[in-house]
């Protein structure tokens, strides 16, 4: 009877230690995959804010800048002006005059730039309309008192060169030019311009001596030019030579290239250069 009630303590107490170690199991077997069911639970992370990329600001002009653009603009028209013989000069001209008009117009009352704008505005407005009754009622060339007489010159003519652009004044191109060889200058050049125009200052330079007088109408009304001779007036690889030219006044900025120099080519005018192609 002992011996029976031995073994089933033994049995008894194996039973236990079965249960204990099924318990520890199954909580290792929890603990254990217990991490893998937590994921579900954390929080996603933030999407990225989207890169917002900024709008390209257009570039203002201060009012400095305008003040001077609309400066430049009326040299231009000026310079044109001085030797315009035809109804596509004073219409260039009037053009380069509004669009100073315009400037002026614009700068604010605010602006530290607007009592010389104020200033200069009734100037330009009377050239203006003075341009435009010009253009209006232009007549034939022949009829008109010209600037010069011209003689035959002759041009050495390659076929095609290209002249870059140095600036542009109220649209209209600024070329380097070779005067006799020794003198660079730059000057204007305007397709509607018959005849050639150079500065007093490029004339006292080269020590020109004038040799005769000419009246012309121009942008400011009735002028009179000097009249002198260049021997050769070089425009990138065509020459032209014995050029009758005049001499403009003193407030002239820039001389004014004309078709009397660049006779017998095809001109096309491009952002930075001038295409010269003969005829």
């Amino acid at each position: 009877m002992d011996r029976y009630q031995s073994k089933i303590r033994s049995y008894s107490w194996f039973l236990i230690l079965l249960a204990l170690s099924t318990t520890a199991c199954t909580a290792q077997n929890v603990a254990t995959q217990a991490p893998g069911l937590q994921p579900s639970l954390a929080p996603s992370p933030p999407s990225p804010a989207p890169i917002e990329t900024p709008s390209p600001q257009p570039v203002v002009q201060n009012d400095g800048e305008l003040y001077q653009e609309a400066l430049t603009k009326a040299d231009a028209a000026n310079a044109i002006g001085q030797s315009a013989l035809s109804k596509d000069d004073w219409f260039l001209v009037a053009h380069n005059l509004q669009d100073s008009v315009e400037i002026l117009k614009s700068i604010a009352p605010t602006s530290s730039q607007y009592i010389l704008a104020a200033k200069v505005l009734p100037k330009y407005q009377q050239q203006l309309a003075s341009a435009r009754q010009k253009a209006a009622s232009f007549v034939s060339k022949s009829t008109e008192s010209p600037v010069i007489s011209l003689k035959v010159a002759s041009t050495s003519k390659p076929d095609t060169f290209i002249i870059p652009i140095q600036q542009k004044l109220g649209g209209v191109p600024v070329i380097e030019v070779t005067l006799n060889d020794n003198y660079k200058v730059p000057m204007l050049l305007d397709t509607g311009a018959s005849h050639t125009l150079i500065t007093q200052a490029t004339a006292n330079r080269m020590q020109l001596q004038a040799y005769g007088r000419s009246q012309a109408k121009t942008a400011n009304g009735t002028a009179t030019f000097q009249v002198t001779t260049i021997d050769k007036i070089r425009f990138g690889n065509g020459i032209t030579k014995d050029v009758q030219v005049a001499i403009g006044q003193n407030d002239l900025p820039y001389g004014l290239l004309g078709h009397d120099v660049y006779d017998g080519y095809d001109i096309t005018i491009k952002e930075n250069s001038i295409e010269f192609h003969k005829r």
